[in-house]
């Protein structure tokens, strides 16, 4: 009999006497068999279901009710008619069962006994039937081509509803690991393995398809994943093979494929299953057509329907592509595809949940209504004095809060008088500086748009930005001048050096009026950890609202007076929006130009720092390195953490270190103004990035159902509120797909939060690694492996496998030389389920690619990767 396989054609299923004679023993057994006088022919008699079960009905000496076709009416008039009590069905004609009218209009009392099997049965048909027929149960059952049919059968009488029953007479079974070997107990998912006298001997003149089938010690491999229960109850979950399975029947992606690049306008192509609760799964191409060609969707239908039997036919329709994903070996990589599948037919038709809603803390005052450039004016010029708003650690030169007053009137006066307002795009790319927040206060006060530039951006990427936000005027230091210099030739901008701003001695200026929610402050770079960074627009509201969480006692303790360290970049969201408020706040900021071990511990000891803002690579080295030690941190009463999870590990050693009692873990991004949650001041859960921030709404969100979900239940962040981004700049698509139909931010994060209303941060939505379907956040590998003492930093990503999906690979920064990748692999074996182990190994290198904010840029990882193993061939 012909059975396809995952590499094409058919392929012949050799069926012994004694096969068929072990078959008959179960057809004849009253426990697996009801009989009745009349037996309905319906399924296939070239199909082993359908053969074998009108066979043996004649045998026994049934009378066979043929139908050459199937027609719904003609069905359930013969059940009607003839008083068919025993139905061997598959699933699609059991869904009819439960679902169609035509049902209601049919006595089908006569009905006793249904068999199903092909495809597995949802729990829901299947009570849906048994309620609608009044019968007791339906009985599933298991089986395939290779084992003669059934090897798995619900016995007469017996009812578990979703299990295809218990391993019948003559026949052994085993769940077996695929990647150990080892077989394994109840409610343990594996492959199903069978052994016994129903076993095909083999494909006919095909050795190596019959050796890859069986095990070394003659188990039949299924390629079917499932389990059973504590009573010995069989449950199918999944399939390891690519195999579609429509109404019963096996279609082979790879015949279709073969078929379709026979057609003289496709370049490439890939196949696979699109779910359908009638039919199981419908074939579905992805059609690459060749260059210039003109294609559509009906004549790849018509084109394969010509050339393939009815069951193989692109009922799940086509759907074109630029190019068909592949693994660096050509494999096509059909999760991919599957992915791409459930965008463009379910996500479209879904609508918004928003059942589990969870509210920030209660706002202690309300965002105020005024311009930025205005609140800050107003609070430079009430305190127009001599104390130092910021300090150089390097060169001690100092801008004291009645300067920084003078120098941005002054600016601003003179970009007002050359016709600069409110339309202007302002750039500013330099180093942390003490001047870096002159030339933004200034355009702030006459409603400039501000635009801050990564320093260290290439040429190549400093372009991108040029081009994407076009700025009128640049700011930069005599560091940066040679790049803008080059780039002059190909842009029209300004270019004024930020060493040589000037002083008039001018402590009042014109401001200009704003529409506070609607008029953009700042255009920001969004980390660019997977692409080209986006401009994101930031409203005057956005940044109000995080002034006002600034100002909130519960979620920070910074006071007039104190003291910070401005390490973090001052062009990003985190070193900018934590500055600004600084100065608001009249919180002096000692500048570091670039992080120094000795200077960084020497500025927390000499200005007796009462605050730490950092990143996770600061608090793993204030955590882990013997240098701080030597310097007196005890001026450290507080800390924030931000930009990316901090382990638990982490968290602890630097509390010991610091002796404090809690760190103040954040999370946020560039998109919402920084940050949107944090710990409160006096709490403590290690972790947690603490409880959503006034004014704020947040849900978490099933990425495929769109379902909200509740308590502990891990999903996408979604936010709402006055803190989230207008839009990307000049990209309308971005910003679409940005946002949720119904206007909620998609972080792209995971999470979950606690019946305290606490979240934790799981890992990032792209970045999760998929193993065999199984989730693995690359997050969490890397908060254990940071635990190893020899180990100083870590990052982890999946590799493209044909079989597994992706394997997870950890790149690992060591502390000692003597460290190796099989202690690495040990070390976390015991500390993690086996999907999350490092099967694609560990390489060793120097330092981790982050950007400024401390997140590791897995795209790097990657392309480190590809090159590593082009140099092993």
């Amino acid at each position: 009999m012909c059975s396809s396989g995952t590499t094409g054609l058919p392929k012949g299923v050799m069926i012994t006497h004694t096969n068929v004679m072990v078959r008959y023993m179960h057809t004849i057994d009253p426990r697996y068999v009801t009989k009745s006088d009349n037996f309905l022919a319906l399924l296939p008699q070239f199909h082993c279901y359908g053969l074998l079960s009108n066979f043996f009905a004649l045998v026994e000496g049934q009378r066979l009710i043929l139908m050459k076709k199937f027609d719904e009416e003609i069905f359930l008039q013969t059940i009607q008619n003839y008083q068919i009590s025993s139905l061997f069905l598959v699933s699609p004609l059991i869904v009819l069962l439960a679902k169609s009218p035509l049902v209601g209009k049919y006595d089908l009392s006569c009905v006793k006994d249904i068999v199903g099997g092909a495809a597995p049965l949802s729990k829901e048909t299947e009570e849906a039937v048994i309620t609608r027929l009044k019968i007791p149960s339906i009985r599933q059952g298991y089986g395939l081509t290779e084992a003669t049919l059934c090897v798995l059968m619900m016995n007469v009488g017996d009812s578990k509803p979703g299990s295809c029953g218990k391993v019948v007479s003559y026949v052994t079974c085993k769940v077996r690991d695929p990647e150990t070997g080892k077989s394994l107990g109840p409610g343990k998912v594996g492959e199903l393995c069978f052994k016994g006298p129903l076993l095909m001997p083999g494909y006919y003149k095909n050795e190596e398809a019959t050796r890859n089938s069986f095990t070394s010690d003659g188990w039949l491999l299924t390629g079917d994943l499932g389990y059973y229960d504590q009573d010995e109850y069989f449950y199918i979950v999944d399939r390891l093979k690519e195999l579609i399975k429509y109404k019963g029947f096996q279609v082979a992606p790879a015949e279709l494929e073969a078929v379709i690049l026979s057609h003289p306008k496709v370049q490439d192509v890939g196949v696979v299953g699109l779910p359908d609760e009638s039919s199981g799964e419908l074939p579905v191409a992805f059609v690459v057509k060749k260059p210039g060609a003109k294609l559509t969707e009906q004549e790849i239908i018509n084109f394969v329907a010509g050339k393939v039997s009815s069951q193989k036919r692109l009922r799940g329709g086509v759907i074109f592509v630029p190019s068909i994903p592949k693994n660096p070996s050509g494999k096509i990589l059909r999760r991919e595809l599957r992915n791409t599948l459930i965008n463009h037919w379910h996500l479209c038709a879904m609508v918004e949940d928003n059942t589990f809603i969870i509210k920030g803390l209660p706002p202690l005052a309300p965002i105020p209504d005024t311009p930025i450039g205005k609140l800050l004016y107003d609070q430079l010029l009430a305190n127009c004095d001599n104390n130092p708003a910021l300090i150089d650690a390097m060169s001690g030169q100092t801008l004291t809060y009645r300067e920084l007053l003078d120098k941005t009137c002054t600016l601003a006066e003179n970009l007002r008088k050359s016709g600069f307002g409110k339309t202007t795009n302002i750039a500013i790319c330099c180093q942390n500086s003490v001047d870096f927040f002159t030339p933004i206060i200034a355009a702030l006060y006459i409603g400039a748009t501000v635009v801050p530039i990564n320093h260290n951006y290439t040429e190549t990427e400093l372009g991108h930005a040029l081009r994407v936000v076009k700025p009128q005027i640049i700011f930069c230091s005599e560091l940066t001048r040679p790049k803008f210099a080059k780039l002059q030739q190909r842009f029209d901008f300004l270019i004024f050096l930020i060493e040589n701003l000037p002083r008039n001695g001018l402590y009042r200026c014109c401001l200009e009026e704003v529409d506070v929610g609607d008029h953009v402050a700042f255009i920001l770079f969004s980390s660019g950890t997977t692409g080209l960074p986006k401009g994101v627009m930031i409203t005057h509201r956005n940044v109000l609202t995080r002034f006002a969480h600034a100002d909130d006692p519960r979620l920070v303790l910074r006071k007039d007076g104190q003291s910070i360290l401005g390490l973090l970049p001052f062009y990003h969201a985190y070193g900018l929006f934590v500055s600004l408020a600084c100065i608001q706040k009249r919180v002096k900021i000692i500048v570091l130009q670039k992080f120094d071990e000795n200077i960084y511990l020497q500025c927390i000891e000499k200005y007796k720092i009462t605050s730490l803002t950092l990143v996770p690579p600061l608090a793993i080295f204030l955590a882990k390195s013997p240098l701080a030690a030597k310097y007196d941190l005890s001026s450290v009463q507080e800390v924030g953490c931000g930009a990316a999870p901090l382990s638990k590990n982490i968290e602890e050693l630097l509390k010991r270190r610091l002796k404090i009692s809690n760190i103040t873990q954040a999370y946020g991004l560039t998109e919402t103004t920084l940050a949107v949650m944090g710990v409160p001041t006096g709490e403590t859960k290690p972790g947690s990035c603490g409880k959503l921030y006034p004014h704020l709404l947040c849900k978490i969100r099933d990425p495929e159902s769109r379902k909200s979900l509740g308590p502990n239940q891990v999903g996408e962040l979604c936010v709402k509120g006055p803190i989230v981004m207008k839009g990307y700049y000049r990209d309308e698509e971005a910003t679409k797909g940005a946002f949720t139909s119904d206007g909620w931010l998609l972080t792209g994060d995971l999470g979950y939060y606690d019946h305290d209303g606490y979240f934790f941060i799981t890992g990032r939505l792209k970045e999760l690694i998929k193993y065999k379907g199984l989730q693995v956040p690359p997050a969490e590998l890397e908060a254990i492996l940071l635990t190893h003492p020899k180990i100083k930093d870590v990052g982890v990503i999946g590799i493209p496998d044909e079989e597994a999906g992706e394997l997870p690979l950890a790149f690992i920064v060591r502390n000692e030389d003597d460290l190796t990748e099989d202690q690495v692999k040990s070390f976390l074996d015991g500390k993690v389920s086996p999907h999350k182990r490092l099967r694609g190994g560990v390489i060793f290198l120097e330092e981790i690619p982050k950007n400024p904010s401390g997140k590791i840029l897995r795209r790097k990882l990657h392309e480190l990767f590809h090159r590593y193993i082009r140099s092993k061939l």
